[in-house]
């Protein structure tokens, strides 16, 4: 069942993290859009975030929602949110391989980026337990919380900013960490 439950979110992330958001996305960039976002590019960084968050997040919840009517595990969003962590994490990691400069660089790209898996189970679980406890709440809380760090980090990579995408993944991963836990004790 375990095994069923991660496979299910690797699939959930690829549908939902790249096959539904990425063409939206390029709607943006590749067309005659083009020429406004060129121009408003703050405006782009946060519909990319309000994108790839809501089909993320939503699309999550949806399956875990319509798996759990039916099998009622509690394990379901561990596993469900290790798949598409563990996912996320190796294409992140993969991704950045190129920007590693020292040992202490991809040192800590590979640590922000396990953090940052951590912090992926604990959205999961944010989602499993608004549909669990009826509580929409839960959800848009996730959204919010995914929708930031996308929007950051594609501002980062526009040039908007400029720091370190692995000090800021590890950072706010914490703080989605704690945040989400200290939520989810005082609702339980």
């Amino acid at each position: 069942m375990k095994k069923k439950y991660f496979f299910i979110g690797i699939i959930s992330l690829i549908i939902f993290g790249f096959l539904i958001p990425q063409p939206i996305q390029a709607l943006l960039v590749y067309t005659p859009l083009n020429s406004f976002f060129n121009n408003h590019l703050v405006i782009l960084c946060i519909i990319v975030g309000i994108i790839q968050a809501i089909s993320e997040e939503c699309g999550y919840y949806s399956v875990m929602k319509k798996i759990y009517t039916k099998d009622h595990s509690d394990c379901l969003s561990k596993w469900f949110g290790l798949g598409r962590g563990v996912l996320h994490t190796i294409f992140d990691i993969a991704s950045a391989m190129i920007l590693i400069t020292s040992f202490g660089n991809g040192f800590l790209i590979v640590i922000s980026r396990l953090i940052s898996l951590v912090a992926l189970v604990q959205l999961t679980y944010l989602d499993f337990i608004s549909f669990k406890k009826k509580n929409i709440s839960f959800l848009i809380i996730s959204i919010v919380f995914h929708f930031v760090l996308n929007s950051i980090l594609y501002a980062n990579e526009l040039k908007l900013f400029n720091f370190s995408d692995s000090i800021f993944v590890l950072v706010y991963s914490c703080i989605v960490i704690l945040v989400s836990r200290v939520l989810i004790k005082k609702n339980l």
